[in-house]
């Protein structure tokens, strides 16, 4: 008998204080328990993989600082 390839599930969230990081443990813990053969469970922090909209303040990050002159292309027609 041939064994079915073993699928993953990406769960997406942000640790913004909401309680997010527990449900997604949560849902993972729940997932291992039930099919642990089955599927790999990977939770993911969307905001620390992404540069965009940047990480939240909770982190302990920085919000980004804006250039400190716009590139001409952005206002044709106006001087800097």
């Amino acid at each position: 008998m041939q064994t079915a390839a073993r699928k993953t599930i990406l769960i997406l969230m942000s640790d913004t204080g909401g309680g997010h990081r527990t449900v997604a443990e949560a849902i993972r813990e729940a997932v291992q328990l039930l099919y642990p053969e089955r599927y790999t469970v990977i939770v993911e922090d969307l905001f620390l993989r992404s540069r965009w909209p940047g990480p939240p303040r909770c982190c302990g990050a920085r919000p980004p600082r804006a250039p400190a002159r716009a590139p001409r292309a952005l206002w044709p027609g106006r001087a800097p």
